[in-house]
């Protein structure tokens, strides 16, 4: 947002992205749609495959580890 008297931009928490990024959650969830493969994932979002890497990274370091019952 931009100051009306000092023309200053501030970034403001929105509930729709995650702090820091540049997309939208729901971009970011398209992002990881486990039904294409990363090269096909790039050419609809037009993202480089490190951008959606980083992505995919930073939500596999949130997500909670989990054991796997045999």
């Amino acid at each position: 947002m931009a100051c009306a008297g000092c023309s200053k931009v501030t970034q403001i928490a929105v509930p729709w992205a995650r702090e820091g990024s540049r997309f939208t959650l729901p971009f970011e969830a398209l992002m990881l749609a486990p039904t294409m493969s990363v090269l096909a994932a790039c050419r609809l979002l037009r993202v480089r495959r490190r951008r959606l890497w980083r992505v995919s990274e930073h939500h596999v370091r949130r997500a909670p580890t989990t054991r796997w019952k045999s």
